[in-house]
C-alpha cells in the first residue's frame, strides 16, 4: 500500500496498527484519525462503537466511561437528564419505586 488510511469515527488505531479498532462501550471517537478513544462524561453512556455519547433519560444516571444508566433507587428520585448520582432522596410523605419521578 502507498499510504496508511484513517480509522473512521468510533474507531482508533495505534501507531503501526494493520487495522482500525472499535471503541470500547462507554468510550468514543468524534473525528477520523485518532489514536485513543475518549471516555463519556458522568451522566451519559454509550455502546461499543460509538461516535458520540448519549445523556442519560430522566429516572436513571452515570458514571464516567459508562455502557449503560443505572435506574434510580426506590425511595429517591432523578428528575434531570444526564446525571451524574443516584438522585434526591424522597421527603417525609412521599415515595418512590425507583427510576421515576417524584410521586
Amino acid at each position: 500500500m502507498l499510504f496508511c488510511l484513517s480509522c473512521s469515527a468510533g474507531a482508533y488505531a495505534t501507531g503501526g496498527a494493520s487495522a482500525c479498532t472499535g471503541c470500547a462501550a462507554g468510550t468514543f471517537s468524534t473525528g477520523a484519525g485518532v489514536s485513543v478513544c475518549t471516555q463519556c462524561d458522568a451522566g451519559s453512556w454509550t455502546e461499543s462503537g460509538a461516535s458520540s455519547c448519549q445523556a442519560c433519560m430522566r429516572g436513571s444516571f452515570s458514571t464516567g466511561g459508562s455502557s449503560s444508566c443505572t435506574s434510580c433507587a426506590a425511595g429517591s428520585y432523578c428528575s434531570g437528564i444526564g446525571l451524574s448520582s443516584w438522585g434526591t432522596r424522597c421527603s417525609y410523605g412521599t415515595f418512590s419505586t425507583g427510576g421515576e419521578k417524584l410521586q
